[in-house]
């Protein structure tokens, strides 16, 4: 099985706990902001470019991380907390993972 999904979450990721009812668990996963684009019928498509919504975002992770995740859940990262919104798996030949769409929750005491 090549690796090369869990290689590079690992190189570029930052570590994470995820909440669940079933407990807490521990791992590196990918994090950045959503951009959204306007298309030519009204609608919205998220690519690399457009303008940029900060209190959304998406993750990319090992498949154990996430396993039991869904709406609602917390993610806590190193700068930020997160509730997941939606959870998505994906399986392939270069190996398998999940992306998670998170909204960024805004802390009372948060700078």
């Amino acid at each position: 099985m090549n690796d090369s999904i869990k290689n590079a979450i690992e190189k570029i990721g930052e570590t994470v706990s995820v909440s669940t009812s079933e407990g807490t668990t521990v791992g590196t996963a990918v994090l950045y902001p959503v951009r959204y684009d306007k298309n030519l019928f009204g609608g919205t498509n998220n690519n690399a470019e457009g303008r940029s919504d900060p209190a959304r975002y998406m993750m990319f992770c090992n498949s154990k991380l996430l396993r039991n995740a869904g709406y609602g859940d917390k993610v806590f990262g190193e700068n930020h907390h997160f509730t997941i919104i939606w959870v998505d798996e994906y399986d392939s030949r270069v190996g398998s993972y999940i992306k998670a769409c998170l909204r960024r929750i805004e802390l009372l005491n948060d700078e």
